[in-house]
């Protein structure tokens, strides 16, 4: 359901923009550049280190897009009479959307990438015990496994204290950010990583974290920003993402480990939860307008749809895949952006179809 203009809060617009940019530079990064120690270690210090702050920018991506959805979802209550149509509205038109776009896939897979059929495998996407091909659509069945359980949380959470919440946070980041961080370095080194017992995984992993974060943001707004300087959040935001880089080239690029970060990683966690506040904060004086509007609903269905001519291309020209260019990171961008925007304004001229896709 739409919001009117004059409601909308234009910073969660731009945290959308952001988000979805990062997702893009990722992975155009990917799929122009071999990224393995071995690849990497030919390379000139500065293209090394470019690669690698690229990298760890497009890993920011996730992490807003949970933020966003606690500060948007968890803040209300559900009840007998709105349970039934959230999961019909959310939940079902999820699943809807990513079968249709596995279903996709598969097929151009087969038809334009000349993959062998595999009933079996399509089988299997489609009930979400294998990965699709196409990378972006991971992301699908672990939103839908949080958005499952998010009446549940959201009626929960209001009754905890704050303290409360983030002291189970803390245990939670403990085992999901921390050790994983430390884990690596010390795979890195050669040494041997910790054993963790304890399976903090039954409510949600990281995204859980940061979806709750994200509500935190919100229920305690006041109070952060009479706390919190906006400066603390940028400076914790850099020092966190230099420690990021810097700490991925030490595994990478030193020790040869094959260590590009991913969202369990603590600075890449800090960094977007700084990024969020800030982006909060020097927005929130932006009145909404109607093409920001319409480029952060077009987020979602660009995320869904931007492999699909990034694979077309592919089948016309292989010769750029992997080809260490930043002429071809560049290209591969625009191939996967400016076509996903037609692509998506075309199909909201026939409505049905826009929300079948994802792309309304």
């Amino acid at each position: 359901m739409s919001v009117k203009l004059s409601q909308r809060q234009a910073s969660l617009d731009v945290v959308r923009l952001v988000a979805i940019a990062s997702v893009l530079v990722v992975h155009a990064l990917e799929c122009s550049f071999q990224t393995s120690p071995s690849d990497m270690a030919g390379m000139l210090l500065g293209k090394q280190i470019l690669i690698i702050t690229l990298f760890c920018f497009g890993r920011l991506g996730v992490p807003l897009f949970l933020f966003l959805t606690g500060y948007l979802m968890l803040d209300r209550k559900y009840d007998l009479a709105n349970l039934k149509s959230f999961y019909k509205e959310r939940v079902g038109r999820l699943l809807i959307i990513t079968w249709i776009w596995v279903t996709i896939y598969y097929a151009v897979g087969v038809l334009v990438l000349d993959r062998k059929p595999a009933p079996a495998s399509y089988l299997r996407q489609l009930l979400f015990m294998q990965d699709s091909f196409a990378p972006q659509m991971w992301y699908m069945p672990m939103i839908i496994g949080l958005y499952i359980f998010i009446p549940m949380l959201a009626n929960i959470l209001p009754q905890l204290r704050g303290r409360t919440i983030v002291g189970l946070l803390g245990v939670g980041a403990i085992y999901q950010f921390i050790v994983p961080t430390v884990d690596a370095l010390l795979t890195a080194m050669g040494r041997q990583p910790s054993r963790i017992m304890l399976d903090t995984n039954y409510f949600g992993s990281v995204y859980a974290i940061m979806m709750i974060c994200g509500y935190l943001v919100k229920r305690y707004k006041n109070e952060i920003a009479s706390k919190l300087k906006p400066w603390m959040a940028v400076c914790g935001g850099i020092v966190s993402f230099v420690l990021a880089v810097g700490l991925t080239y030490y595994e990478v690029i030193a020790k040869r480990a094959n260590a590009m970060p991913w969202y369990d990683s603590t600075f890449i966690f800090i960094v977007g939860l700084c990024l969020f506040l800030s982006i909060l904060y020097y927005a929130r004086g932006l009145k909404p307008k109607r093409w920001l509007e319409v480029a952060s609903g077009l987020t979602f269905g660009v995320y869904l749809s931007h492999y699909l001519f990034i694979y077309t291309y592919a089948a016309l020209d292989r010769t750029w895949w992997d080809s260490n260019s930043w002429l071809t990171m560049l290209t591969v961008t625009i191939v996967a952006l400016v076509p996903s925007i037609i692509f998506c304004l075309l199909t909201r001229k026939a409505p049905k179809l826009a929300r079948a896709l994802g792309t309304d």
